[in-house]
């Protein structure tokens, strides 16, 4: 069965997991309610701002966040019970990886105990879409555990004796902040980690000439020694013939890009077949500079 599947099934019994209750009556976690309390104190301490709530679930979370306050769902179940707890939130159902709002709507995205759901592309599709919709994100997920993988597919057991397979990922707060392309720990304990990221801005700090003149040096490269070029979700792939002067000249014009272009992901990589791999990938509103630059 889908994610989908399983959170519209668990929904009545969601907050079980917050309030120690059905299945999780009795089980030993140390500090829970101590750390759930901290959660919840963080959220609220958050300025008040015109906020997105990403995979919303019941609500649990959303209603400690202050100002105005949007709050989305896939799960009509949840939604439900979430439309009933939020009584001054506007209340969406909607594809947290297409989300149904324009450009900048919002001054911040929040979710809580999705992103860690999800796995590649959606985790970049994902996140490219928080960061077209709002120039703050903020992530709440679980904090790595001793008796837990980095990364694992566990059986979730709800209280009919349903059984669902979830892919799940625990964070470390200065991890995820780099992953988000980074940002501030807001909250790290035994059970959660909160992280806030910013959207870089997107300006070159390069002069008109020496931008110019940096763009002569891709063509030029890219006319002796590229390959393939393939469009990836946020920018390009360029596959390269590989030889000792071709990788020194694209380690100096990465290198010289990251300095002047912080708002670019880019890296290099030995490909299976022997040559280079260059990736680059930017923030939605950004990603026009990686096509004028690769292109």
């Amino acid at each position: 069965m889908s994610m989908k599947e399983y959170y519209d099934t668990r929904a009545p019994e969601y907050d079980e997991w917050y309030l120690g209750l059905g299945r999780f009556d009795g089980i030993e976690r140390p500090d829970w309610d101590e750390d759930v309390d901290a959660l919840e104190q963080t959220i609220a301490a958050l300025p008040a701002a015109q906020t997105l709530d990403v995979a919303c679930g019941t609500g649990f979370l959303t209603r400690h966040l202050r100002g105005s306050v949007t709050a989305l769902e896939q799960s009509r179940r949840m939604l439900a019970i979430a439309s009933e707890r939020l009584c001054a939130a506007t209340i969406v159902h909607g594809d947290a990886l297409d989300l149904p709002f324009g450009d900048d709507s919002f001054d911040r995205v929040f979710t809580g105990h999705f992103y860690g759901h999800l796995e590649e592309p959606e985790r970049e599709r994902f996140v490219a879409e928080a960061r077209r919709v709002a120039p703050e994100l903020i992530v709440v997920d679980a904090a790595v555990r001793p008796d837990r993988q980095r990364a694992e597919r566990q059986q979730r057991v709800l209280n009919d004796g349903t059984r669902f397979e979830v892919y799940k990922r625990h964070f470390r707060g200065d991890e995820l902040a780099q992953e988000l392309g980074g940002g501030e720990v807001l909250l790290e304990n035994r059970w959660f980690v909160a992280v806030a990221s910013r959207r870089r801005p997107v300006a070159c700090s390069l002069s008109s000439a020496d931008a110019a003149k940096r763009q002569g040096e891709w063509q030029r490269l890219l006319r002796g020694a590229a390959l393939e070029r393939i469009a990836v979700p946020g920018g390009m792939r360029v596959k390269f013939r590989a030889d000792d002067a071709i990788r020194a000249e694209l380690d100096r014009l990465v290198d010289a890009e990251r300095t002047c272009s912080p708002f670019l992901e880019l890296t290099v990589e030995a490909s299976a077949e022997g040559g280079l791999v260059l990736t680059v990938t930017a923030p939605h509103d950004a990603e026009p500079v990686v096509q004028a630059l690769l292109g």
